[in-house]
């Protein structure tokens, strides 16, 4: 669980669009990622609330509710992060405190990858287990996190360009090349329920 911050709470959904959408460098790219990735588990959340029928589809309510809980205050450390690698930037960008920035900006979308990531087995469960009737969401759920994954991987390359640690450039791709497996299955639920939902009597 990450440590809480209250910047975009306190919003509502058309001020943060509106702020997405300005001319300012933040809220960007990192910050929608962890929101897309919130958006997919409430989804997963919302399945588990309609579901609830035996002990492990309250455990997955529980984790879903910790996670996109953990999504909201990533999108609001991205903000901080990326503001506070523009500040060393200017102050000095050949010094210590500058890479610190920089190493703080690609773990915060890697915690985005790893959030999402946490969430593959529920939405595999789910999948086969969760209330039929809300099928489509479980689809969209595991689709928005796949999204989400792939989105901040792009944060996570864009900051270690700038990293002067070879080593921690190499540890964190490598890693984050690995969870990314873990992307294709999520992407491989939203396939299959799509599939399924797909085949229409009498639709060619």
């Amino acid at each position: 669980m990450v440590e809480p911050s209250d910047q975009l709470v306190q919003i509502t959904l058309q001020e943060y669009l509106a702020s997405l959408a300005a001319g300012t460098s933040t809220p960007g790219g990192g910050t929608a990622a962890a929101i897309t990735g919130a958006q997919g588990c409430a989804l997963l959340s919302m399945v588990c609330e309609f579901t609830r029928n035996d002990e492990r589809i309250v455990e997955l309510a529980q984790q879903c509710t910790s996670v996109t809980n953990s999504f909201i205050q990533l999108a609001d450390q991205d903000i901080e992060a990326f503001e506070e690698v523009m500040n060393q930037y200017r102050l000095d960008r050949s010094g210590e405190a500058y890479q610190s920035a920089l190493h703080r900006a690609a773990e915060v979308p890697m915690l985005v990858i790893q959030e999402a990531a946490s969430l593959v087995i529920t939405a595999e469960y789910l999948e086969t287990a969760g209330n039929r009737l809300l099928i489509s969401d479980v689809a969209i759920g595991a689709n928005l996190l796949a999204t989400a994954m792939h989105s901040a991987t792009v944060n996570v390359y864009i900051n270690c360009r700038l990293i002067s640690n070879m080593d921690f450039t190499s540890q964190t791709i490598v890693k984050m090349r690995q969870h990314l497996l873990i992307a294709d299955r999520l992407s491989a639920v939203f396939n299959r329920i799509s599939q399924n939902l797909g085949e229409i009597p009498n639709v060619t």
